[in-house]
């Protein structure tokens, strides 16, 4: 499961951060400047503040014959004096709701593989 997570985010445009044995960390930066990403660094931050940082983390637990995978996301960005605010956007339906279809996508390609 790792290696297939590690490929389909890097296809999409996601670096890899942090890697262990049971979490893997991608973010992605929104230097757009798209008024999306402008409204986001202005509600997390100010003017001054870095371009939106979108944060993705897998958590991956392998259980008695199956793996459990739970994702958080976040935006981020840094204040000029290096304070960073952060958001987690699991709270947020629509998101939620497409995290998990990700997941089941990834599950249901992984088990076609085997």
């Amino acid at each position: 499961m790792k290696d297939y997570i590690l490929l389909k985010n890097s296809e999409t445009g996601w670096s890899l951060e942090q890697e262990s044995d049971s979490m893997l960390f991608f973010s992605q930066v929104d230097s757009s400047g798209s008024f999306n990403a402008a409204l986001t660094t202005v509600a997390l931050g100010n003017a001054y503040s870095t371009p939106p940082k979108y944060e993705l983390k897998y958590f991956i637990n392998q259980l008695p014959g199956r793996v459990k995978i739970v994702s958080n996301i976040a935006v981020s960005t840094q204040m000029p004096g290096g304070q960073v605010n952060r958001m987690f956007l699991n709270v947020n339906n629509a998101v939620y709701n497409a995290y998990q279809e990700q997941l089941n996508r990834f599950k249901k390609d992984v088990e076609k593989i085997k």
